[in-house]
């Protein structure tokens, strides 16, 4: 199409047409273009199509030679006027729609940024607590045996063996070290 290039020059992404009509046939369109994909929705749709309504009304009632007069005389100004006036109106009221989406998303933006550092923070949490629970329940009871070890080692055998009697994994090595410790005091 000859004019999509000007189209694409002028950055325009959506564009709406109503017909104008003079005595029930089309003799022309009102077209208005916006660079905003998807700017006409129902109510600018209506606005505009109330327009192209009243500029047909305005046409279809004048005779060509007192449409002549009547545009010299400047009531084709009054009309171009009302078109821009309800133009206007349409730009305020999808700037506010604009405004109350962006202030929604930003809104969003905010929640999902809360709720992934309250995640982060209960994740961090509990590692800290796993870790918490590996050094008292695993580690730390670990080292006490190997430190008891290392004195039995050195001859020291009145040493006592720590987490005798546990009923997990620990408790298990620290009475196998406890029988080994036995059989060397005899």
């Amino acid at each position: 199409l000859p004019w999509r290039s000007e189209v694409e020059r002028r950055g325009w992404r959506a564009s709406a047409a109503f017909p104008i009509r003079m005595q029930d046939k089309v003799c022309g369109t009102l077209t208005v273009y916006s660079n905003v994909a998807g700017f006409f929705r129902d109510k600018e749709i209506a606005l505009l199509e109330e327009a192209a309504g009243d500029i047909s009304f305005a046409v279809d009632n004048l005779a060509r030679e007192e449409a002549r007069r009547i545009m010299i005389s400047g009531v084709g100004k009054a009309i171009m006027d009302e078109i821009r006036a309800k133009t206007a109106e349409i730009a305020d009221t999808e700037r506010a729609l604009m405004n109350g989406r962006a202030q929604a998303a930003a809104t969003a933006i905010a929640a999902t940024r809360s709720a992934s550092l309250i995640g982060l923070g209960v994740m961090a949490g509990i590692g800290l607590i796993g870790l918490a629970l590996l050094q008292i329940g695993i580690a730390k009871p670990v080292r006490a045996i190997t430190a008891a070890m290392t004195r039995m080692a050195a001859n020291d055998l009145r040493t006592e063996v720590p987490g005798v009697g546990r009923g997990d994994e620990i408790g298990a090595m620290a009475d196998a070290v406890r029988v080994f410790r036995d059989g060397l005091v005899r």
